[in-house]
Order: C-alpha cells, then structure tokens, then sequence
C-alpha cells in the first residue's frame, strides 16, 4: 500500500523593500553587530531601537550554541539564516497532512483536504521567485493560490505527487516519484497565499 504522506518545504527567501547597500552594511552605532554566526546589518537591529522599524527586529536565542537569530514574522518566530543583497533568508516550518508511516490510510482524515494560509500583508516583505515549492506524497495533488478576500482565490500553480511504483523519494532529490515541485508561480508579485494539498483522482 503506498503511504499517503503530503508536506510542503517551504525555504523563504524575502524580498525586501529596498536593497542593503553600503549606507546599510553596518549597524547603527552603539547597536550589537552579530548573533552567534550572523552578521545584522542596518536597517535590521538586534535590541531595542536598533533597527529602522519594529518588522526589521532580530531576536537572538542566547541559550543556545551558537546563538540563534530570530525574526518575528506572520508564520511564527523565523530563524534567520542569511542576510544579503535584498534577501533575508528564513527557515520555514514543514506543514503537513494526510501523513501515515504506517501505509494504512485513514479515510475519514484523508478525503478533506488541508488548507494552509500564509500572508504578507501586514509587512514590509514579499516572497522572492527563488522559492521553490516541494511536495512529497503519493497520489496527491498539491495547488497555491493567491488569495484575494476571504471568499475569491486565484489558481497560481499545482502538480501531482504520483507513486506509481515504489514510495516516497527519501534521498534529498526530486525525481518524480512521490514528490513534485510546481513551475512558474510569481511570489513577489503577491502577498497573500493559500495552500491546498489533498487527494488526486487518478484515472488510468
């Protein structure tokens, strides 16, 4: 039986309003200019008053090793891994559903598909095009959509997680087979998304 298992990795890259030139390579004076391995270079801050405004705050985890920077985003908390040019780059959490390690498929769970909101609109960011969507399932279909109000959704993009013969793709890779990546969906452009992910009907 194939394991029904669908998970969207997500890396956010963000776009930033304006670009990190030389005027703002440094931090402000008398302002913490590092968070464990990360360099924070003005407009972003670390502690208050540090940084141009309250969206460009970074947090730092000092309890672990190295510390950890943080920046607080409609998400959850991010991890910030890199700061350069006029990209922030973050981890995102895995979202999930439908996932069954056993391959015993629960019906009820399984006919209703997964619905996961990610908006921008309340910050100075937007997605930058370097994303790229990922899906890992078997036999599910996995769509993005720009939402324009509570009831309107543009389609964007989609694909097919299709197992037609073994699991799912477990080294890193993407081949195909039990997993899938959506071409050509413009993230800069909007700032407001809704992920789907659910069963595919599959007529052979």
């Amino acid at each position: 039986m194939h394991l029904h298992c669908l998970c969207f990795l997500l890396l956010l890259h963000l776009l930033l309003p304006l670009p990190l030139t030389a005027t703002f390579s440094i931090a402000k004076p008398g302002c913490p200019t590092r968070c464990g391995n990360l360099e924070i270079p003005f407009p972003f801050g670390l502690g208050s008053n540090c940084s141009m405004d309250s969206p460009f705050d970074i947090y730092c985890n000092t309890s672990t090793n190295p510390p950890t920077p943080y920046i607080p985003l409609p998400i959850n908390m991010s991890e910030v891994v890199e700061i350069s040019g006029e990209h922030i780059r973050v981890k995102s959490p895995v979202s999930g559903g439908f996932c069954n390690m056993s391959g015993v498929s629960a019906p009820d769970d399984f006919e209703t598909p997964f619905r996961y909101s990610l908006s921008f609109l309340s910050t100075p960011y937007t997605l930058s095009d370097a994303n790229q969507l990922t899906a890992f399932g078997c036999d599910d279909l996995a769509t993005v959509a720009v939402q324009g109000g509570a009831a309107t959704a543009e389609y964007t993009g989609g694909c097919l997680a299709y197992c037609p013969e073994a699991g799912l793709s477990r080294n890193g890779s993407c081949p195909g087979n039990g997993c899938c990546q959506p071409n050509n969906i413009r993230w800069k452009i909007h700032k407001n998304f809704l992920f789907v992910m659910g069963p595919a009907i599959i007529v052979l």
